[in-house]
């Protein structure tokens, strides 16, 4: 096997996935409404970790269209 050492190349910003909700993007008091999930718990256990990462407070609610959560600290 032949590795060729390469110099000059730039690191990438990319670290892991992109997150699937804009939790870094609401203010206070803005919603949005996660209308594919099928399962409100992936939402809940995404918005747990997102309240770890960011220090905001979110709340979720399951409504008939999805699940809907707010930022409210």
């Amino acid at each position: 096997m032949d590795i060729k050492i390469e110099k000059g190349i730039p690191i990438t910003n990319s670290c892991g996935r992109r997150p699937k909700y804009p939790w870094a993007q609401l203010q206070v008091g803005d919603s949005f409404l996660a209308s594919g999930a099928s399962n409100p718990m992936n939402v809940t256990n995404s918005r747990m970790l997102a309240e770890r990462k960011y220090g905001f407070k979110f709340a979720a609610r399951s409504t008939p269209d999805g699940v809907r959560v707010w930022r409210i600290a």
